[in-house]
């Protein structure tokens, strides 16, 4: 008398399908923009990176999910004490404190809407030497409509 192996049928193939079809339907998602050589070299104006934008189109009404935006910037050194650096989706700005890290602060706003670094220094006069971002990286992750994953998953 030989085993018998245990193989699921078609009903529970579909019974499967059904199951992930609404996560893959409003899967979430993630775009990266990235740039060189931003330069501060006079106080009193400001600098903004040209705009960083989706490579490929974004779902209708895709949004910032709660763990939105994870910048990374590299510069020759520190930032100089009064140098305001934002980081932007569309209008709407954040400050972030250093360097790299993540923020919450731009959730819900449209995904898709194009990135871009600030800086700004209060003042007149030269900046010697000048403020210097080597290379900079912006992360969106995004959840479309009807997503069910919970907020942040995209990040993990």
């Amino acid at each position: 008398m030989g085993l018998r192996r245990w193989a699921p049928g078609p009903m529970w193939w579909l019974i499967g399908l059904l199951a992930i079809a609404p996560a893959a339907r409003a899967a979430d998602g993630a775009w990266q923009g990235n740039g060189t050589q931003l330069i501060l070299s006079q106080r009193g104006s400001s600098v903004a990176s040209p705009a960083l934008r989706p490579q490929n189109l974004l779902p209708a009404g895709a949004v910032v999910t709660s763990i939105n935006i994870n910048w990374h910037i590299e510069s020759e050194r520190p930032l100089p004490s009064g140098v305001r650096l934002a980081i932007c989706l569309g209008e709407q700005c954040f400050f972030p404190d250093g360097l790299a890290g993540l923020n919450l602060a731009l959730a819900g706003q449209p995904a898709g809407n194009p990135a871009t670094l600030r800086l700004k220094w209060p003042g007149r006069g030269a900046v010697v030497p000048p403020v210097r971002l080597l290379l900079y990286r912006v992360l969106i992750n995004y959840r479309s409509p009807g997503s069910r994953a919970p907020a942040g998953d995209a990040a993990r």
